[in-house]
């Protein structure tokens, strides 16, 4: 009786592209509310890296219907987005330099 040894190769990869930004590790708190809303909402910020940043938000085809820099120092923003039709947003915040750093989900009634 012969024994074959055949060796186990075991591949890890760091740095995988998959097409998707990364959030920024600065972990800002972003807060929307009221979640429901009528088109009509505020925007919270809690971050200390940034001065400024860019807020826009997308219907559900992937379609940009808002987008306004804004100095996140002052924390709380209204949002209009009344004059488009009910349902389910997204909205994305990016910092000064362009990197992600809050994504998150709006529902207009």
């Amino acid at each position: 009786m012969q024994i074959l040894w055949l060796p186990i190769v075991t591949y890890c990869y760091d740095n995988i592209l998959t097409g998707i930004d990364k959030v920024n590790e600065e972990k800002p708190e972003v807060k929307v509310f009221p979640n429901p809303n009528n088109g009509i909402f505020n925007l919270e910020f809690k971050t200390q890296n940034s001065k400024f940043g860019t807020v826009e938000i997308y219907n559900m085809l992937g379609e940009k219907i808002y987008s306004n820099t804004l100095n996140i120092e002052h924390s709380t923003f209204n949002i209009d987005i009344s004059n488009h039709s009910a349902g389910i947003y997204l909205y994305r915040v990016l910092s000064e330099n362009g990197n992600v750093i809050a994504t998150g989900k709006i529902a207009m009634q």
